[in-house]
């Protein structure tokens, strides 16, 4: 009996605490275009492989993947906190 209570106990309280949902970034039609008509423009030249415009794109990519991750932890920690 004293088992029991206790596992009940227990597992009351481990089913009662809550996780915060953690938010996402939604991507608008109109941002996707920006970033495909950026990467497809004259000015990376082709993107062809060790040309000055395949380390433009890559950078590009890096930056906004840093964006998107800085604001994804921003808006989750304020949740958190």
């Amino acid at each position: 009996m004293k088992y029991t209570l206790s596992f009940c106990l227990l597992f009351f309280i481990l089913s009662c605490k809550t996780e915060p949902k953690l938010e996402s970034i939604t991507i608008t039609k109109n941002e996707v275009n920006e970033m495909v008509t950026f990467l497809a423009s004259d000015e990376l030249q082709g993107r062809h492989a060790g040309s000055e415009g395949i380390e433009k794109a890559a950078s590009y990519i890096e930056n906004q993947f840093k964006a998107y991750i800085l604001k994804l932890i921003e808006i989750n920690l304020k949740l958190i906190v």
